[in-house]
């Protein structure tokens, strides 16, 4: 669950938890925190949806956006370190997945596996696949039958203004 040993904690002069909105619990962790380093502020930082683009539009570095009420019914994909958190913040902003598939971190995507990804979700009746945008860059000269669209993902402090009169005051 940390990036860093626990011991690290006592050393910080701030912490930041991530992914705040996708872990249970928060006012537990914060207080264990802080047992650990009483005098360290913590902040929070969430995942959001920043963008939804189609495939094509993402590998031509297009500005559009779709909109992400039209998805639902989706498999979602990613070869990424954590699946669990992309798949947990889409449900969260509401997407309807009819299927994940997980492949291996740094996966090499080919024609093969979009094959393979095609068939499930025609058994599952998704109508859209949703990916990263890591994964994305992986996807060039993939052909899908089934439209696929990159979420991109940032991150956004709960409290941007404490968190950014600490980093000035430093």
């Amino acid at each position: 669950m940390l990036r860093e040993p626990v011991g690290n904690l006592e050393r910080a002069d701030a912490i930041v938890i991530t992914r705040a909105n996708l872990a249970e619990n928060i006012e537990n962790l914060k207080f264990q925190i802080s047992k650990l380093n009483p005098l360290s502020p913590i902040f929070l930082s969430e995942n959001r949806i920043s963008a939804l683009r189609a495939l094509e539009d993402f590998q031509a570095k297009s500005q559009s956006t779709q909109s992400k009420n039209i998805l639902e019914n989706c498999l979602a994909f990613c070869a990424i370190g954590n699946p669990g958190n992309f798949f947990d913040q889409l449900l969260q902003d509401g997407f309807t997945l009819r299927r994940e598939n997980v492949f291996p971190d740094h996966h090499f995507y080919k024609q093969n596996d979009v094959t393979t990804l095609e068939r499930f979700a025609k058994e599952a009746g998704a109508e859209a696949f949703l990916t990263t945008a890591k994964d994305a860059v992986k996807l060039k000269d993939l052909k899908f039958e089934i439209p696929c669209y990159v979420i991109e993902i940032e991150p956004a402090f709960v409290d941007e203004k404490g968190f950014r009169s600490l980093i000035n005051a430093s």
